[in-house]
């Protein structure tokens, strides 16, 4: 009994094998983001539903063979692309599949017998769609593998005909666009456009804040525009970053006039609950979206700083939506908020769509992250009106950001750099992750060799209207008792730096607000949200 329960060979052993394998895979799957799911899950039922189509009596349908993985491939090459969004679950149409075999066997005879060219189908998958299905059918391949189901490599199933099949996809697309006459104006040019037009954008966001029913989410939206510009960010990166993944740091080089206030974002992996680093006149915000695009799971950062125009300040314009967002939903400003409870507080997400607190109501749940479509539906509307032409509405900011260090001729490896573009051995392990020059040029500082001279950023702001704000009514009190705790052994380390994070950025909050009433009074005219903090009509804020 013992030989046998050694031996790899018994079924016993097999099984129990089958098991551990199939536990590995899922594991790794688990914490595929949301939309990776989708398709994933789409594409998987796809295939089932054909293999049971082709094969419908066989001992084992859905077995992969190179004949059926290439009359797959072929099919969806020469298919019509479907309606709606491709992320949608969809059965698979085996009418339509026997239908596009069948004439592209006549399309065959007519070009052999006549010359008559094989046709495409006017609106065929596009390449990223070809090369998910290929990505997928791996993933497939693999779990057959793990469950012993078949022994060949996938170079031997996936073949070079179903290779030339996507690259024949990828060629198709320049000649259909010139045969269509396709606009010209595409996602190449298109944010070039943009950028002459940045400061219309980022006017009608404001604009549409001021009205009460949107001014949380337009505040939030001017947010995530500026940010996803200043620290050539996708936005999606944001969508999952919660508050907890805050740290903060300030930077002042010899020939700056002014401390530079930086804001970076560590993605995809999570913060260590570590000390803050301290370093010499240095702040930096720093958080950690869990998800997102993993980049073969490599840490990309986002930074950005104070910029010279307050009404294009990414950080500005966090305090502004943060600021906002606490006023309405009056989070953790209970006296008795258990800070040192981690689990009641760092799922809570940095993007969400303020609401007033009603009891036991959804609409209050912030440890659920935003839908991924909905920065990119307002963002789409904004550019409509302004009829910006682009194609990718929630990149649009990373594009921003990259064609206006071009146009100011920051070297393209330092655009590389702050754009995280495929980060070399050095940028990974040894790089402190600040490449200054380009953060200092999307800041507005491009001349004088980027010295750091922002007055605003210098205003002394009393304690006494700190602590009148919305944030300042509870972060002062807050953060006494974590410190407290910490000294006592409480090792609050993330908690207490959200809160040295949070006073900072309520600074920034009341410097900004005055500059913008001084410098851009109509912004603050009719301004249906602010005009409910009562700390702007304040003698102690008076803007004179």
């Amino acid at each position: 009994m013992s030989n046998q329960q050694e031996d790899v060979t018994h079924p016993y052993a097999l099984n129990q094998q089958v098991v551990y394998n199939r536990i590995g895979i899922e594991i790794a799957e688990q914490d595929i983001p949301e939309n990776s799911r989708i398709i994933k899950n789409r594409i998987e039922r796809e295939w089932t539903d054909y293999c049971h189509h082709v094969d419908p009596h066989g001992t084992f349908p859905l077995q992969m063979t190179s004949q059926k993985v290439y009359n797959f491939m072929f099919y969806q090459l020469f298919r019509s692309k479907n309606s709606g969004t491709s992320r949608a679950l969809t059965n698979f149409n085996g009418r339509d599949y026997d239908r596009v075999l069948a004439e592209y066997s006549i399309h065959l005879e007519n070009y052999t017998r006549h010359g008559i060219p094989i046709p495409h189908p006017p609106e065929g998958l596009g390449k990223s769609s070809l090369h998910q299905y290929r990505a997928y059918l791996r993933k497939i391949h693999a779990s057959h593998v793990a469950e012993n189901l078949t022994s060949l490599p996938f170079e031997l199933v996936f073949t070079e005909r179903c290779k030339k099949l996507i690259k024949t996809g990828e060629m198709r697309k320049t000649k259909q666009d010139r045969e269509n006459y396709k606009e010209k104006v595409d996602k190449v040019f298109g944010p070039y456009h943009a950028v002459e037009k940045m400061d219309d954008v980022e006017d009608k966001m404001w604009s549409r804040s001021k009205k009460i029913k949107g001014s949380g989410s337009w505040l939030r939206n001017r947010f995530i525009f500026l940010y996803t510009t200043a620290g050539i960010l996708r936005s999606e990166s944001l969508f999952r970053a919660e508050l907890s993944d805050f740290l903060f740091i300030k930077v002042k080089k010899p020939e700056d006039i002014h401390s530079l206030l930086l804001m970076i974002t560590q993605i995809p992996e999570g913060m260590s609950d570590l000390p803050t680093q301290h370093l010499d006149e240095t702040k930096i915000s720093q958080f950690t979206p869990a998800l997102g695009k993993t980049n073969h799971g490599r840490k990309i950062y986002g930074r950005a700083t104070r910029h010279k125009d307050v009404r294009y300040c990414a950080i500005g314009a966090l305090s502004f939506y943060l600021t906002y967002r606490f006023f309405i939903t009056d989070e953790f400003s209970s006296p008795n908020f258990p800070w040192t409870n981690n689990s009641s507080w760092f799922d809570v997400k940095l993007l969400v769509t303020p609401q007033i607190p009603i009891e036991n109501s959804s609409a209050t749940d912030y440890t659920k992250p935003m839908k991924t479509n909905t920065y990119a539906r307002s963002i789409k509307h904004v550019l409509g009106d302004l009829g910006i032409v682009v194609t990718h509405f929630a990149h649009l900011g990373r594009q921003l950001g990259a064609k206006i260090l071009e146009m100011l001729e920051v070297e393209s490896e330092e655009i590389r750099r702050l754009g995280n573009w495929n980060p070399s051995m050095q940028d990974s392990c040894y790089s402190t992750k600040l490449p200054m020059k380009p953060i200092h040029r999307l800041a507005g500082f491009t001349t004088s060799g980027g010295m750091y001279y922002n007055p605003r950023t210098a205003v002394t702001v009393p304690t006494s209207l700190q602590q009148a704000t919305p944030i300042g009514r509870w972060v002062f009190n807050a953060m006494n008792q974590v410190k407290t705790m910490n000294s006592n052994g409480g090792q609050l380390y993330t908690a207490q730096n959200f809160l040295e994070f949070l006073t900072e950025l309520n600074i920034v909050f009341l410097q900004d607000m005055a500059t913008m009433m001084i410098e851009h009074p109509s912004r603050l005219t009719n301004h249906k949200g602010f005009e409910q903090l009562h700390i702007l009509r304040s003698n102690d804020f008076m803007v004179r």
